[in-house]
């Protein structure tokens, strides 16, 4: 969250992305727990393109839930899918707020 390379902002980015698809590391909350820390009022240019080169390129906006279901009762795959729907949310509220800020 503080490389100033693009390069390796999109490589950590996206190796966030893999790890939860093939090894199933969850890392949404934690990473939303930082970029909720960040005030987004005074951000410059940079940094603003950091946050929207992490938010989309771990597919952190997404709400699709990469979980599997098979072998769960439909509670447990309604969590799964609120989770991905409220860590989604929070990420384009983000966004949103960042765009509020733009000169």
């Amino acid at each position: 969250m503080t490389s100033a390379d693009k390069n390796d902002i999109i490589g950590a980015s996206l190796e966030l992305s893999e790890r939860e698809k093939y090894k199933k590391e969850d890392f949404r909350a934690r990473l939303l727990s930082r970029l909720l820390q960040v005030d987004t009022s005074n951000l410059s240019d940079f940094e603003k393109e950091r946050l929207k080169i992490i938010i989309y390129e771990s597919d952190l906006y997404d709400e699709t839930n990469r979980r599997d279901i098979i072998g769960k009762h439909f509670t447990e795959i309604q969590n799964d899918a609120d989770y991905f729907r409220t860590n989604a949310q929070k990420a384009k509220k983000i966004l949103t707020d960042m765009e509020k800020y733009c000169s």
